[in-house]
């Protein structure tokens, strides 16, 4: 063995700890609230940054019988050490989106009432042709004002086509070309709130799925 390739595994090997410890949490929550799936831990730190759009992605698990293809923990480093490191959990809708991020990226919004309690009374989405389609879901509007779910306001929908690079900066480096290659267009449902999912949270993410795929249908 090289001495590149020790100091390569030195690096990696405490992070692929970190990032199976983060995708087993994951997917025990997942597996309790019903939802099937197959978990998939990244190989390697250069192979996690290939398929990520800010940090690194520790896995992922593939869920079966869903409108939601896969949920992705995702690494963004805050700092130089570990300790500092903030992560995400995306629900991934896997569909060519080209042409339709703008239709497809949207936010909700909650609408209060009251001085002090500032109760939640209603949700509004906010963006695109998707947005549209969300605020005249009612069943949807219900299940987010259901049981109370103070974690949901903060979710936001964002549509990922292949990276592009800035043109005039000449050739663009092999590792732009193989993260290219690597990653696949998108639909990311995220809560930035960062909390592993409850049933009814889960079903809300998947209810939005459903309309992003409604979306992209209608393209064709």
């Amino acid at each position: 063995m090289g001495i590149f390739v020790k100091i390569k595994d030195a690096f990696e090997k405490p992070a692929l700890v970190m990032y199976e410890g983060l995708l087993n949490e994951l997917c025990d929550r997942l597996r309790q609230i019903g939802v099937n799936g197959t978990a998939h831990l990244s190989g390697s730190m250069m192979e996690s940054r290939r398929s990520s759009l800010v940090g690194a992605v520790a896995g992922y698990f593939k869920i079966e019988g869903r409108n939601i293809d896969i949920v992705q923990v995702e690494i963004e480093q805050a700092g130089d050490d570990y300790p500092y490191m903030k992560y995400h959990y995306h629900y991934v809708v896997l569909l060519n989106v080209e042409g339709l991020e703008k239709r497809l990226q949207v936010k909700v919004k909650p609408n209060r009432k009251g001085l002090l309690s500032r109760e939640i009374v209603n949700y509004r989405w906010e963006g695109g042709e998707l947005a549209q389609r969300l605020n005249g879901d009612p069943e949807l509007r219900s299940m987010l004002l259901r049981d109370g779910l103070n974690q949901l306001p903060d979710i936001e929908v964002r549509a990922h086509g292949k990276p592009r690079r800035v043109s005039g900066i000449g050739k663009p480096p092999p590792a732009f070309l193989d993260a290219q290659a690597a990653f696949k267009p998108c639909v990311r449902i995220t809560n930035t709130r960062a909390n592993l999912p409850i049933r009814e949270a889960f079903e809300i993410y998947n209810r939005i799925a459903q309309h992003v795929h409604s979306v992209i249908g209608s393209r064709s």
